[in-house]
């Protein structure tokens, strides 16, 4: 009866270790921030993004509504909007803002659309 609790003593014992062991390598490998302070966010070098533009919404936005209904709407929001060509990462950001007001379906599909928009401006205003 003894060995099997010494076994189980040793066993625990390790198992403390381990935890330790692993708490410190997890803190080793976080940078050093203040309290509150979020992490510097790693970029990419070179990052393949293409421009954004109306085409790219109606081709996004024709795998739920079908092609020509997508390219009407696309139209139809570009008209109200009063936008003219050629079109500026602004403007399909108002653009899809627009898109996002018309429904739930219009909603997600606008909203990937515009986090592109404002990633790709992003991108290039640090460049």
């Amino acid at each position: 009866m003894l060995p099997l609790v010494l076994f189980t003593e040793a066993v625990w014992t390790l198992r403390r270790c381990f935890r330790r062991v692993r708490t410190l390598l997890t803190a080793m490998e976080r940078p050093a921030t203040r309290r509150g302070e979020q992490p510097p966010m790693p970029t990419i070098p070179s990052h393949n993004l293409e421009q954004p533009t109306p085409a790219s919404l109606t081709a996004a936005l024709s795998a739920q509504l079908g092609p020509e209904a997508a390219r009407a709407l696309v139209d139809l929001s570009i008209k109200k909007l009063r936008l003219s060509r050629p079109y500026t990462i602004d403007d399909l950001v108002s653009l899809t803002e627009d898109l996002m007001n018309i429904g739930d379906l219009l909603r997600v599909t606008a909203r990937s659309e515009k986090i592109r928009a404002v990633t790709y401006r992003a991108l290039n205003l640090s460049v």
